[in-house]
């Protein structure tokens, strides 16, 4: 009688999990600039002696006594 032949066979399952973890941080910075603009206007009005005429370039009139010591 033959004997019959056994064959060893050996199955390998191989099973590969991968976990990808990913993180995203996302920062908004908000910038406010504020800017102020004061303006002030100071108008000053000098009474001027009745006829005379102040000289060129002057701000306010000659004073009497001015006029006096230029003539």
């Amino acid at each position: 009688m033959v004997r019959p032949t056994v064959r060893a066979t050996t199955t390998t399952t191989t099973t590969t999990t991968t976990t990808t973890t990913t993180t995203t941080t996302t920062t908004t910075t908000t910038t406010t600039t504020t800017t102020t603009t004061t303006t002030t206007t100071t108008t000053t009005t000098t009474p001027t002696t009745p006829n005379t005429i102040p000289p060129l370039g002057a701000t306010t009139a000659p004073t009497r006594a001015q006029l006096r010591g230029r003539r």
